[in-house]
């Protein structure tokens, strides 16, 4: 196995520690790149799906770009110790509320109990409770409830046992988990800058990780964490139970991904992040006008991509040509920006190279440097 290669497991739950000096700089790329997006498009989610609204591409441009502007200036002010809004916080963003609903006031079924309760007030008492009675010592009934004046019978009871606790707790666990470890070594946790941008959902965070004392102390305590693979009426019907089922959906959805974007998908990815924030810039610029050939920004099953959302490529691609036109001072020059996997090039009419960008070469040249380091 290669160097540079991590397992889904060290990836999922961030051990940093079992990580060469190589793999800490490529793992912190592939989490700044989700930290922009997750970041740009957290106002433009579905409130019940968590999905990405359908928009025009410009629009797309301008959040990467004040998301990636913003990074850059929180990142100037916290001196670099941030926490990175990976897919595991904006999960428990998009759960939060259900969380809170359902700690608060968890769902709960009718269970019948075997308990031994006084002679007087047994009530229910069928088979298992004459067996009970048969297996006592003592010739009569008194005799075998003596000396307590107890017998085994059943109790009604509710309990927070169900399907969609199960569901909910397995969903918990992983969050708490996986989110602790990220914030351990930064400053944001403890943050009390309300002028932070990162304040508000910090804030939820801290109070999420506050709710697993009142989970010890509720009904939910006794209630195991199991992924369930089909849904109940609950967790089809319910609205907060239905968000921790689409949670979990999203989770398995960032595991079976995170290798996949680590191990082959990095220098695509880092490049095309390059690619749209300067992209963003260029059209910012009221001199210049580009004409959009790509389309509209979609979201399927976590995927994002751009094109017509009735026909979404198998493969998400953007090496189609963006022409660029710019005036200055009523000088008209066109120019040709495409990116074609990992590198980045903008072209005057004639084909020369005006700027080149690859990733596989940015990822390399960073290599001496780290080991230089360590």
């Amino acid at each position: 196995m290669s160097d540079s290669i991590l397992t889904k497991d060290i990836l999922f739950h961030n051990q940093i520690d079992k990580m060469s000096e190589e793999q800490k700089f490529k793992y912190s790329a592939m989490l700044k790149i989700n930290h922009i997006l997750n970041c740009a498009l957290e106002d433009d989610r579905e409130r019940s799906s968590g999905k990405c609204y359908v928009m025009q591409y410009s629009d797309f441009l301008n959040k990467i770009r004040l998301a990636f502007e913003d990074t850059i200036i929180q990142s100037d002010q916290c001196q670099n110790n941030i926490v990175i809004f990976d897919d595991f916080i904006r999960i428990a963003d998009y759960g939060y509320a259900a969380i809170k609903e359902i700690v608060n006031s968890p769902s709960t079924h009718l269970e019948k109990m075997a308990c031994k309760v006084h002679v007087q007030k047994a009530t229910g008492m069928g088979i298992k409770t004459m067996k009970w009675i048969a297996e006592r010592p003592g010739r009569t009934v008194q005799e075998k409830v003596s000396p307590q004046n107890k017998v085994l019978t059943t109790k009604t009871v509710f309990s927070a046992d169900t399907k969609e606790n199960r569901e909910f707790m397995y969903m918990y666990r992983i969050l708490h988990e996986a989110i602790l470890a990220r914030l351990t070594n930064t400053e944001c946790r403890n943050c009390k800058n309300n002028d932070c941008k990162y304040n508000v959902w910090i804030t939820k965070i801290n109070k999420l990780f506050s709710m697993s004392s009142k989970i010890r102390r509720s009904e939910l305590k006794d209630v195991k964490p199991i992924k369930q693979s089909v849904q109940n009426n609950k967790l089809m019907c319910d609205k907060n139970y239905r968000i921790i089922w689409n949670a979990v959906k999203m989770l398995s959805d960032v595991e079976e991904k995170i290798e996949t974007d680590f191990n082959e998908k990095l220098e695509s990815r880092f490049a095309m992040i390059i690619y749209w924030i300067i992209l963003a810039k260029l059209i910012s610029y009221d001199n210049v006008l580009v004409y959009d050939k790509v389309g509209r920004f979609y979201d399927k099953n976590g995927v994002l991509g751009f094109g017509d959302e009735n026909n979404v490529p198998e493969k998400i691609t953007e090496s189609q040509s963006i022409i660029i036109k710019t005036d200055d001072e009523g000088v008209e020059n066109e120019f040709i920006f495409k990116i074609d996997e990992t590198e980045i090039s903008i072209a005057d009419k004639s084909g020369t190279s005006i700027y080149l960008f690859s990733s596989k070469n940015y990822f390399k040249s960073s290599e001496p440097a780290i080991k230089g380091g360590e």
